[in-house]
């Protein structure tokens, strides 16, 4: 009977994982970076004219822009500071 100690198992800590997972995060804030693009390009203008006559509709607009756009921010943080540690 052979000795089963002789045989080391592959050890799951040598996998390059923090490359793939700033893979995967680079191209999931790339998708949300055109996604949003998108969003903003198509509906802003329309939305703009509906909102020139009433100030109210204004702030309606710029509140979710600018949440928007502070979520983006931190997608692309959250990728970059990966880049950083890996």
């Amino acid at each position: 009977m052979q000795n089963s100690q002789l045989y080391a198992a592959p050890r799951v800590a040598d996998t390059p994982t923090t490359l793939y997972r700033f893979q995967v995060r680079l191209l999931l804030a790339i998708l949300i970076t055109f996604f949003d693009a998108a969003v903003m390009v198509s509906s802003g203008p329309v939305l703009y004219e509906a909102a020139r006559t009433n100030p109210f509709y204004m702030a309606g607009l710029i509140v979710p822009a600018i949440s928007l756009l502070g979520t983006l921010a931190r997608v692309w943080l959250l990728t970059l500071s990966l880049a950083a540690k890996g």
